[in-house]
């Protein structure tokens, strides 16, 4: 049998490495077929306010929501939450933050009160060109008590 030079060996070796990298590496580079859809996955963040607390079955009444708006810069007031929206998907989620300092919220807080959203309700002032019609999805939703410092309820928000 043949001796080979330790020379001869270590290329071998380098070539044996060589050939078997290159061929996982075409795996390795190879970009997935979504990639597109994962670059135009956008989250928006903005705002919504509404007019009063109150249910749509009640007549505006009672603990929850029955009108809404969206709005880059909305008043300062306790009627304001904050929407993350997927502008590819169009699936968002409006977060409320409650205050015991404002009247009304304070009883939410304490008795931890669901809020209603009796009925879906279409906001009629949209400002996300992307789509037609924001719609908050009617729901009970449970109140949370870890938003913020003394607690609040995150919405379903859709876009289409």
């Amino acid at each position: 049998m043949m001796k080979m030079s330790n020379n001869k060996i270590s290329k071998l070796i380098w070539m044996l490495i060589l050939i078997f990298v290159s061929c996982d590496s075409e795996n390795l580079f190879q970009e997935p077929n979504n990639t597109n859809q994962k670059l135009q996955k956008r989250w928006k963040i903005y705002h919504v306010e509404w007019d009063e607390w109150g249910r749509k079955s009640r007549n505006c009444g009672s603990w929850g929501l029955c009108n809404f708006r969206d709005c880059w810069f909305c008043d300062p007031q306790p009627l304001v939450g904050d929407l993350n929206l997927n502008d590819t998907t169009g699936i968002g989620i409006l977060t409320i933050e409650l205050n015991s300092a404002y009247n009304g919220q304070d009883s939410a807080i304490i008795n931890q009160w669901n809020l209603y959203v009796d009925e879906d309700i279409i906001n009629p002032t949209l400002i996300i060109q992307e789509f037609d019609t924001i719609k908050m999805k009617a729901g009970v939703y449970q109140f949370l008590s870890n938003i913020g410092s003394q607690g609040g309820y995150t919405v379903d928000i859709l876009c289409y």
